[in-house]
């Protein structure tokens, strides 16, 4: 099987207010110039490969001009995929839509300040399906509020609805809500060890 490079480009968690806790300060917009030059260097150099927008928002019009019909797939935030967003993105030649969904626990979602539920992930994964494109989830292990038997709860889950799944620890990056935290002296979640049967506590501040 012929490996496929990515050619990357990375729109943001949260790139405008309500931010989550997660995110640090959002980084200037790409440049249609800049990812259209990006594209043009794999395309010399590295035959064959796809576009993966990390986001946050789902690509723009202008973004996905930028690729030149190269086939991509997009992260998107649960609560900024539209049916109507999911359909323009699958006719610009998307070829999975991977759902920044960080966990199927609501409670843990309250606690980050995302604005979608897992009602709401396990509805998009059957579009996405029901429109021929791969789909896949990224699972946060650590987020507050959470333990071992979450993230194992979120394994299965996930296992048995989507093709691909990126795992990606929660890091506290700097500016962030859970930076904030921490420079308080706040845990900030549970350790996945099942060894370890700390609570954890957010500030009332967070």
């Amino acid at each position: 099987m012929t490996a496929v490079a990515v050619a990357p480009v990375v729109l943001g968690c949260c790139p405008v207010a309500p931010r989550c806790l997660l995110c640090a300060p959002p980084r200037p917009a790409p440049d249609p110039g800049a990812v259209a030059a990006l594209v043009e260097r794999h395309r010399q150099a590295e035959p064959p490969f796809r576009v993966g927008f990390y986001g946050g928002p789902a690509p723009s019009d202008a973004l996905l001009d930028a690729i030149d019909g190269v086939p991509f797939v997009a992260r998107v935030r649960p609560d900024l995929l539209t049916r109507a967003e999911l359909d323009r993105l699958a006719a610009r030649g998307a070829i999975g839509i991977e759902l920044d969904a960080l966990t199927f626990g609501d409670a843990a979602l309250v606690a980050v300040r995302r604005h979608h539920r897992a009602k709401v992930v396990l509805e998009q994964i059957e579009g996405i399906r029901d429109r021929g494109l791969r789909v896949g989830v990224v699972l946060a292990p650590g987020l507050p509020g959470t333990s071992h038997a979450t993230a194992v709860d979120d394994a299965h889950i996930a296992a048995a609805r989507v093709q691909f799944v990126r795992i990606h620890p929660v890091l506290v990056l700097d500016g962030s809500g859970l930076h904030r935290a921490h420079l308080e002296g706040c845990l900030l979640y549970t350790s996945p060890s099942p060894r370890d049967r700390t609570r954890s506590r957010m500030p009332s501040s967070a």
